[in-house]
C-alpha cells in the first residue's frame, strides 16, 4: 500500500505566510547611503584654499557598498571659486570630476565657474564590477577644493536631491549599486567663514586707528 502525506489547507498557508515574512524581511534590510560635507577648516582667509570633504555613510549599522554616484552642488560664486577635488584619503574612486558638457547642462567647463555643477564618481571599472563601501562612520569620497574670494560670516555649499537646467532634462543625484540607486539623506549645507587675510587685517586696523585719531 501507497502512503501518501497529507498536508491540512491551514498548515500550506502557514507555510506560504512564512516564507513571504522571511522575503519581506530581507527587502527590508536593504539601507541606503547618505552623503554629507565635512569642511577641513569653518574658517579661512580670502585667497587661502577651502577643502570640503564629501562623505558616503551607511543609514544602517553595516556597511553598504557603490560602484558610481552623482551629485548636484551649489555654491555662491562670488565667495568661492570652485578648483576641482582631490581624492587623497578617499575610499578608491577611478574617477572624481566635474565632466565637462554633461547630459543634464551643469558643467560648462571642468570646473564649472557658475556656482552649480555635477559631480560625478566612479569604482574602477573592472569584471566583475567593484563594489565600495559606504560605512555607518562615513567614507570620505573625495574633497571638494575652492578658493576664498571674499570676505563673509557665512558661506554656503549644498547638495540638491534635484534640478534642472533650461533646455536640459531633470537632473537627479544618484547612488547606484548593482541596478538600485541607493541614495539616501542629503546632510545639511557646509557653512564657511572668509576673513580678510593678515595684511587686510593690518591696513584695516591701521585705518581705524587713523580715524579714531583725526576725530580727536
Amino acid at each position: 500500500m501507497t502512503s501518501m502525506w497529507l498536508i491540512s489547507p491551514n498548515r500550506k498557508w502557514t507555510g506560504m505566510s512564512t516564507l513571504l515574512a522571511v522575503l519581506l524581511a530581507g527587502s527590508s534590510a536593504v539601507a541606503n547611503i547618505d552623503l554629507e560635507w565635512r569642511p577641513l577648516d569653518q574658517t579661512v582667509e580670502v585667497g587661502q584654499p577651502v577643502g570640503i570633504g564629501l562623505y558616503a555613510a551607511s543609514d544602517s549599522d553595516e556597511d553598504q557598498t557603490f560602484n558610481s554616484m552623482q551629485v548636484i552642488m551649489e555654491w555662491d560664486s562670488a565667495f568661492l571659486q570652485l578648483d576641482g577635488t582631490d581624492p587623497t584619503g578617499g575610499v578608491g574612486l577611478a574617477t572624481s570630476a566635474f565632466t565637462a558638457n554633461d547630459s543634464w547642462g551643469f558643467n560648462e567647463t571642468n570646473p564649472p565657474a557658475d556656482g552649480d555643477g555635477l559631480w560625478f564618481g566612479f569604482a574602477p571599472i573592472v569584471w566583475p564590477p567593484e563594489e565600495l563601501p559606504a560605512t555607518p562612520e562615513g567614507s570620505l569620497l573625495t574633497t571638494i577644493m575652492f578658493t576664498a574670494l571674499d570676505v563673509t560670516p557665512s558661506t554656503l555649499v549644498n547638495m540638491l536631491v534635484t534640478a534642472q537646467k533650461p533646455g536640459h532634462p531633470v537632473c537627479y543625484t544618484q547612488i547606484w549599486s548593482g541596478t538600485s540607486n541607493v541614495v539616501g539623506q542629503l546632510g545639511g549645507a557646509a557653512d564657511v567663514t572668509i576673513i580678510p587675510e593678515p595684511a587686510g587685517l593690518a591696513l584695516f586696523a591701521a585705518g581705524v586707528l587713523t580715524l579714531g585719531v583725526r576725530r580727536r
